[in-house]
């Protein structure tokens, strides 16, 4: 019996000093706080709490042997027994620690996640711009050492729209970037309705029944610059406006 106790002993010792020795790493570990899973550390003192559970089992099935022979063969057990519970008390303390910690540090790095997304977004609209801007700073270039020869009235439109940040004019008549009053097909309007005129001013009450080999034709150009200047009055209402 004698022996027994004093292997129980040898290993309350060893299990003690084990669990100081744990006790300092597991707190290490919280202070440091980087990991996101069970660590070696962890797993150990989980263990650890399973055979203190087991020879605190032992330790009682020896405590009533002793009572039944009415011996005392474990001198100063209970305060070995207590200092154990203690200690694995302080490390489930801290194993709690660790999780509330790691919790928090997955949060947070849910957080950055976030706002790397963010940047990332941010950037890439801002390289856009920039890419846009130096393809118009290139075209204007471009315009500048061709005198704007061969360059299109679109691309105009965008060097306007990116140097003034406003709608380039744009005359519904040809598509130049002019208002439509300022057109020079504007001439050609008002010498199709200056010959209609002319025209009706020729045919009079006594060519009514008369077949003017010309009637057809004239009725077919009145109805184009009635057409015609139907749209170029919308065009210049819309041009007032904008």
């Amino acid at each position: 019996m004698h022996g027994i106790l004093e292997a129980f002993e040898g290993e309350l010792e060893r299990r003690i000093g084990e669990l100081d020795g744990l006790d300092e790493r597991v707190r290490d570990l919280a202070s440091s706080n980087q990991n996101s899973g069970p660590t070696a550390t962890q797993r150990q003192v989980a263990l650890l709490a399973k055979d203190y559970a087991n020879l605190l089992a032992r330790v009682a099935a020896i405590e009533r042997r002793d009572a039944a022979t009415e011996t005392s063969n474990a001198p100063q057990m209970e305060d070995r027994i207590r200092a154990l519970e203690q200690a694995t008390t302080d490390m489930q303390a801290t194993i709690i620690v660790l999780q509330n910690g790691q919790a928090a540090l997955q949060d947070s790095l849910s957080d950055t996640i976030e706002d790397c997304n963010v940047s990332v977004t941010a950037i890439r609209e801002e390289l856009a711009r920039m890419s846009t801007k130096l393809n118009l700073t290139m075209i204007a270039a471009e315009c500048a050492n061709t005198g704007g020869h061969g360059v299109g009235e679109g691309i105009r439109g965008l060097l306007n729209l990116a140097a003034t940040g406003k709608k380039p004019l744009k005359c519904w008549l040809c598509q130049g970037p002019h208002r439509a009053d300022a057109c020079p097909y504007q001439s050609k309007l008002s010498a199709i309705k200056a010959s209609i005129a002319q025209e009706e001013q020729g045919c009079g009450e006594d060519d009514e029944d008369e077949d003017c080999a010309h009637k057809s034709t004239r009725k077919k150009r009145k109805e184009y610059l009635v057409k015609w200047k139907r749209l170029a009055d919308d065009e210049t209402s819309w041009e007032k406006r904008y």
